[in-house]
């Protein structure tokens, strides 16, 4: 990656300096300088899988890749 773009994924991710200020009105909340409510955090928060889940899933879909496998006709017949 070239250096301008690195410097500005840091600036995007630790925040840009004129955010400071903003932060310090609000009572230094990260989000609200962004215009990220809490409330969509929370929506999404709640529809995010666990890393459980994603195993499961995983093995889920396993076995059905399986049995379909034994249960589908050759192409060879």
């Amino acid at each position: 990656m070239t250096r301008l773009t690195m410097l500005l994924l840091t600036l995007v991710f630790n925040g840009l300096p004129s955010m400071g200020s903003a932060q310090a009105q609000d009572g230094g909340s990260r989000s609200s300088a962004f215009g990220w409510s809490s409330k969509r955090a929370e929506v999404r928060a709640q529809t995010r899988w666990s890393l459980d889940e994603w195993l499961k899933q995983r093995e889920r879909m396993k076995w059905s890749d399986l049995w379909l496998q034994m249960n589908s006709p050759s192409p060879y017949e």
